[in-house]
């Protein structure tokens, strides 16, 4: 990551990755010490700072369609005539939303505070109803179990727990999912009919639960567990996970709840199933479509990405021989809550028809690194994407998502027997496929 005076570079990166929380509060005003209140000038520059932010670096000079002087000229009297920091914030939102694009965000500074925190579980709604999908071990361990209905949290309402998405603008005021250091909630849960009071604890991001798990079922299948694909989850760990499996008959990938990662956990574990020299997915410059384009193999990337971008090159990622390789079968699952550099993956594991894809289209969150800059008055941050994405197939997934091979969620009843039927639809293709010759090449 480089900083710069009033600005800052971060990679894709996932929800729950600490690198994300230290970007943010590089720039983050202590809220102490803010004003109440602003004057109208002052709201105004808030909004010229935000809308150059934009203007500036947005990776789309057209603005995906949107005719960005005219959002000035729309918003500006409106900024001025807020009341309050908080009427300033939903402005920022609504203005920074009339982009449609993912990866761009707003933070102010007790924002920044409570977006540090998260209950230790992922949930699905239906109908209204909140089911755990995938409790997070080990602090939601002995006390969260997939198919818990939550009715109830003490102290707010249930329908106000949201899971964040890179491709919604939204903020954690409000939303029990998040809070401050060191506090838990109290949730009300229905087992069997009965329902029950059950205590859990904020983590840190994903600083107090398990990243990556493998485990192997009876089939000789494995099911390998990532809640971010990058960060703490880089090569070496990665290579680990792969070498354990090398003895497996399948391999069901879960990136559900994946909210992304870069590309030191993506490009391994993508040279681990596809084998070397093939082009993983492109990253361009602004308007870089037709850029000139450097070969990148190296997964510890540094600085000199950064650098390649802003001078105008697309870098394109290519799978590099990797010590370890993976060629059985593999099922991918992905959901709603897939994102980023998680999609990226399952975009490239798809085209080049290295596994059957389970589940739901994805969040279609895949413009690219994002730039931080903060605004005057400590009214928070913005983040702004600057590059985009292209597929191996040259594809653009932004607000498209990848879509499953084969779609299917888990109903109201599958949570209520604990049945995850997504993964079972994945291990009864993979075990289908171990039954026949030849089957270590069959969906390659």
């Amino acid at each position: 990551m480089r900083k710069q005076k009033n600005s800052g570079i971060r990679l894709r990166l996932a929800h729950f990755a600490p690198v994300v929380v230290i970007l943010f509060t590089c720039f983050a005003t202590s809220p102490r010490f803010l004003p109440a209140d602003l004057t109208a000038e002052q709201n105004g520059e808030i909004c010229e700072a935000a809308w150059k932010a934009v203007r500036d670096n947005f990776y789309d000079s057209r603005f995906r369609g949107v005719d960005w002087d005219q959002v000035r000229s729309d918003y500006l009297p409106r900024f001025k005539r807020a009341g309050s920091r908080a009427d300033v914030a939903t402005l920022l939102r609504r203005m920074l939303g009339e982009l449609h694009a993912s990866h761009t965000q707003f933070r102010t500074a007790e924002e920044i505070q409570l977006y540090r925190n998260i209950l230790p579980f992922f949930f699905e709604r239906r109908s209204g109803r909140v089911f755990v999908a995938d409790p997070l071990p080990p602090a939601a361990s002995g006390r969260l179990a997939f198919g818990d209905e939550i009715t109830g949290i003490e102290g707010a309402d249930v329908s106000a727990l949201v899971l964040p998405l890179f491709n919604r603008i939204y903020t954690p005021q409000g939303n029990p999912f998040f809070g401050p250091r060191d506090s838990g909630a109290r949730l009300e849960v229905v087992r069997g009919m009965k329902p029950v009071w059950v205590s859990v604890p904020r983590v840190a991001r994903l600083g107090g639960v398990e990243v990556a798990r493998l485990d192997a079922q009876p089939s000789n299948i494995g099911v390998l567990r990532l809640v971010c694909i990058g960060g703490d989850i880089g090569p070496a760990m990665l290579r680990g996970l792969m070498e354990r499996a090398s003895g497996l008959d399948g391999l069901v990938i879960d990136l559900r709840f994946n909210s992304g990662g870069d590309i030191r956990g993506s490009l391994p574990l993508a040279g681990m199933l596809l084998g070397p020299g093939k082009h993983f997915y492109s990253e361009l410059p602004r308007d870089g479509a037709t850029a000139p384009v450097f070969r990148f193999t190296d997964c510890d990337y540094s600085r000199l990405l950064a650098g390649l971008i802003e001078k105008g090159v697309q870098v394109q990622f290519v799978t590099c021989a990797e010590t370890v390789r993976f060629e059985k079968p593999v099922a991918l699952l992905v959901n709603e809550h897939t994102e980023s550099e998680a999609e990226l993956f399952a975009a490239a594991i798809k085209e080049y028809g290295r596994a059957r894809v389970f589940g739901a289209r994805t969040a279609g969150a895949t413009c690219g690194w994002s730039r931080a800059l903060s605004l005057p008055h400590g009214m928070g941050t913005v983040a702004v994407p600057f590059t985009s994405s292209r597929s191996a197939t040259g594809k653009d997934y932004e607000g498209m998502g990848i879509e499953a091979d084969e779609t299917i969620e888990n109903r109201i009843e599958d949570f209520q027997a604990r049945r995850d039927r997504v993964l079972e639809a994945a291990l009864g293709y993979l075990k289908s496929l171990a039954r026949r010759p030849n089957s270590a090449r069959a969906n390659r």
